[in-house]
């Protein structure tokens, strides 16, 4: 499988006919982001698997209403048709492009292994630091 960037064009993410504004909740939330502000949101949910424009909770004194770049954008990459939905191993060299899909179950797997390989070697490097001196 051959994985192509695609430029993300302001609406592009969907041409399919969107729920009145009737049947359009607000829902609250918070920034998934790992920034120390952690900010409050007001999501528009369209239906049960959409969400429509992302703003800053209004009565949160720090986003009053307004939310980074990022995050306004959210929805564009969650419905993006092009959104990665399964993992995906690099077969090819680096920068190749070239990737398979792999299970959820081995792609955690591996991260847990290089993790532990990573920790391991961190490990036998601090002690051999520690019986030299």
């Amino acid at each position: 499988m051959r994985v192509r960037r695609l430029p993300v064009q302001s609406g592009a993410w969907c041409n399919r006919r969107m729920p009145d504004s009737t049947s359009r909740t607000i829902v609250h939330s918070a920034c998934p982001h790992d920034c120390p502000s952690t900010c409050a949101l007001e999501v528009e949910k369209l239906d049960s698997h959409h969400i429509g424009r992302i703003r800053g909770a209004s009565a949160n004194s720090y986003t009053s209403g307004v939310v980074c770049e990022k995050v306004s954008r959210y929805a564009e990459r969650v419905h993006h048709p092009d959104r990665l939905k399964v993992p995906l191993k690099r077969t090819g060299a680096k920068g190749s492009g070239e990737f398979a899909p792999l299970s959820w179950e081995s792609a955690l797997d591996e991260v847990a292994e290089q993790f532990t390989r990573a920790a391991l070697k961190l490990l036998m490097t601090r002690l051999s630091e520690f019986s030299l001196s």
